[in-house]
């Protein structure tokens, strides 16, 4: 889960089945996995898992805005095949760079227009151009539609609405979900990710102000995100039809201040806030509708079962593992020394 500013691979999957990949291999060649978002956090980590991966049964197409930059020479240097693609063309032309794709990572980004009726429109053209070109696996990255449970409550507990609906870049990508054909397509839901702590402007002098009271919140490392999927494309069948929900531990957000003050040695703590009062704080109704919901919705914290992700990629970072390895980022942010 990504929101915008106030937002080795495991042993396990040699165990898969890789000989459900073999009708995908073109002239002797390994299945390609297409990315888009390559260079984004859950794009960048596929990628990254698949090429550090010296055994690995695929081959990388990068799907890339720019190919110049250099998030997409670097993929380049370390094996991928980059190739220029717009979210925005037509089927007919996304076709074009979808020739010959076994595997199909598909993520859109809501906060680069905002606009929820474009997001769904990428993402509509992108599976007509993945049905053109006979795409045998989509992984398709998404959130909770938040509408039906906001519908549920009383008028009166129910939050405004933004721009018609409540948590947009939510409720876009649940609604996408159908677009997909089920039969072989896995949908991905990920859960909060531990960076957008420090790179979203969420923790302001050692304070994490937001309302979601004590309730363990599903979090996950991003890079982790593209290890578990890469897991699941190589578990060829085992996937399609299914959904897969991706966290690594459900934690409340007071505990998760106290380890990154134990690991950073600087003062962080958790302040407890009215949704009201966080949408003043982050000039943001729909993140402070979020939170809401995360507070709110058991089921959705109940799904996110980090058993799954476990499985998936058994050196999966806890919240202490990630702090220790992003002590400089979060010293930043941190409040007064504790040493």
């Amino acid at each position: 889960m990504r929101f915008p500013v106030i937002g080795q691979h495991n042993k396990q999957i040699n165990n898969t089945n890789d000989n459900n990949m073999t009708q995908g291999i073109i002239d002797g060649q390994k299945p390609i996995i297409a990315i888009i978002g390559s260079t984004g956090h859950q794009g960048g980590g596929l990628a990254r898992a698949i090429l550090n991966d010296p055994n690995s049964p695929f081959q990388v197409r990068a799907f890339t805005r720019d190919p110049s930059k250099e998030a997409s020479l670097t993929l380049q240097e370390a094996g991928a095949d980059v190739v220029a693609f717009d979210m925005d063309g037509t089927a007919q032309e996304m076709a074009t760079a979808l020739q010959g794709v076994y595997g199909l990572f598909v993520v859109t980004n809501f906060w680069e227009y905002m606009d929820h009726n474009r997001e769904m429109a990428q993402a509509k053209a992108v599976v007509e151009a993945g049905e053109m070109t006979g795409v045998q696996h989509y992984i398709w990255s998404t959130l909770d539609d938040t509408r039906s449970f906001f519908d549920s409550l009383p008028n009166e507990e129910r939050p405004p609405k933004v721009n018609g609906t409540y948590v947009p870049h939510f409720d876009a990508k649940g609604e996408t979900n159908l677009l997909f054909p089920s039969s072989k397509s896995t949908i991905l839901f990920t859960s909060m990710y531990m960076e957008d702590l420090y790179m979203f402007g969420l923790v302001k002098d050692g304070v994490l102000p937001l309302n979601l009271d004590d309730v363990q919140l599903p979090v996950i490392a991003a890079e982790d995100i593209g290890k578990s999927t890469y897991s699941v494309f190589r578990a060829g069948e085992e996937y399609k039809g299914k959904s897969v929900h991706l966290a690594a531990e459900r934690i409340s957000m007071k505990h998760m201040m106290q380890i990154a003050t134990n690991i950073v040695h600087k003062e962080f703590k958790y302040k407890n806030v009215s949704r009201t009062e966080f949408a003043q704080i982050s000039g943001s109704t729909e993140l402070a509708n979020m939170f809401d919901y995360l507070r709110l919705n058991l089921e959705y914290r109940k799904a996110l079962d980090p058993s799954e992700a476990h499985k998936l990629n058994p050196e999966i970072q806890s919240v202490r593992d990630f702090f220790e390895t992003h002590t400089e980022e979060m010293s930043a942010l941190g409040g007064a020394s504790t040493k």
